[in-house]
């Protein structure tokens, strides 16, 4: 007899659930979808940034030295300002070395189309007036570069190296010039091969000369998550949140039938200044 009546009670609060869900299904069907709409509305109607990049044939340095001189003076594109360019935009590289790529963040699809178009056009432009050089034109002179630095260390190093001679054959031997001096000559030897290093990194690249100035161009792309994942959200997280409150909602009002129950909510009620409940 206790099992049946303790499944008789589970029972009947099941059947309290569904009733109390079933008699504000308007309520919590309703609300969610409203909310999820609202929330929809507004993030959809947000401007949104858009991102779109270009890979070009160009060091970054070259393009931050440049780029400033070249875009002063320019007519941007309808509806956009040089500030606007210049504050959205981002030149991501390795240093000196190409190649680069520009990213560009504005407010629409079609400002981030025009604007990057805008500095592709500047570029290109400069290249070919030759106020810019070329990534050609740029391991053309930093080869040049090294292999002046490298034929320098080689001289100095082939001088150190007769002293060197010299110190170690003369009859008053001088211990400490001779390892003060090898100490220079080692540390020379070293930058040398470092720089040689370098050298043949730029011999062993001749495809990179090959490049188009634009490499690579990105369509524009939205930032940020999408309007209807937190529109799901919404609706999911207001859902629970009307369900718990009419869960309690339901719960105080059978609480307030019992006399007990009644005079503890009525506690509460005192507590927060309102008006106690009356037995009905």
């Amino acid at each position: 007899m206790t099992d049946s009546a303790e499944n008789n009670d589970d029972e009947i609060s099941l059947l309290d659930l569904l009733v109390t869900i079933a008699e504000n299904w308007v309520f919590l069907v309703a609300g969610p979808l409203l909310v999820g709409a609202a929330a929809f509305a507004f993030l959809y109607f947000q401007p949104q940034p858009w991102r779109t990049s270009a890979t070009l044939d160009l060091s970054p340095v070259e393009i931050t030295a440049k780029l400033p001189m070249m875009l002063e003076g320019a007519p941007p594109p309808s509806g956009l300002s040089i500030a606007e360019i210049g504050n959205g935009l981002s030149i991501i590289g390795d240093g000196a070395s190409a190649p680069s790529r520009l990213e560009l963040v504005l407010d629409t699809k079609s400002a981030a189309q025009a604007g990057l178009a805008f500095l592709l056009d500047q570029l290109v432009a400069a290249v070919e007036r030759d106020a810019l050089p070329s990534s050609a034109e740029t391991a053309q002179v930093k080869r040049e570069a090294l292999e002046q630095e490298v034929v320098l260390r080689e001289g100095i190093i082939q001088r150190l190296t007769e002293a060197l001679e010299a110190i170690s054959s003369a009859e008053d031997f001088d211990a400490a010039s001779y390892a003060q001096m090898a100490s220079t000559h080692n540390e020379l030897m070293l930058a040398r091969d470092f720089k040689l290093g370098e050298l043949e990194e730029l011999l062993d690249a001749p495809a990179a000369t090959a490049l188009p100035l634009v490499i690579e161009t990105e369509e524009p792309s939205r930032i940020g998550r999408s309007p209807i994942i937190i529109t799901l959200l919404a609706v999911l997280g207001t859902g629970f949140v009307l369900l718990v409150l009419v869960f309690i909602r339901a719960g105080l009002k059978n609480a307030a039938q019992n006399s007990e129950s009644r005079q503890k909510i009525n506690r509460i009620r005192r507590a927060f200044g309102l008006k106690p409940l009356v037995a009905k």
